[in-house]
């Protein structure tokens, strides 16, 4: 999925919630604000405020919102924490 989308592409509230869910790092298109899902809820994070929303209050408040790829957050070269923990726990 990620293969088609560029850094032009904006997405909707549905698409951004799909990818979301499926562990990709949006921004928000105005503001540049991180978009990403943890613990079951959707954070929304800018320089100094943050704010972790259900999946339907996200889908509300957010319904005229565009959003594109975190290309820097979703580069395969960056290292997550959470991936290299549940990679190497086969090990324990």
């Amino acid at each position: 999925m990620l293969a088609y989308l560029h850094m032009e592409t904006y997405l909707d509230c549905q698409k951004a919630l799909s990818l979301l869910k499926a562990g990709y790092v949006l921004k928000t298109f105005k503001e540049g604000k991180a978009v990403y899902r943890k613990g079951g809820k959707i954070v929304i994070k800018g320089e100094r405020d943050h704010i972790a929303l259900s999946e339907y209050a996200f889908l509300s408040l957010y319904a005229e919102t565009l959003f594109s790829l975190d290309e820097q957050a979703n580069d395969e070269e960056t290292v997550d924490p959470k991936r290299d923990q549940e990679y190497y726990s086969w090990n324990q």
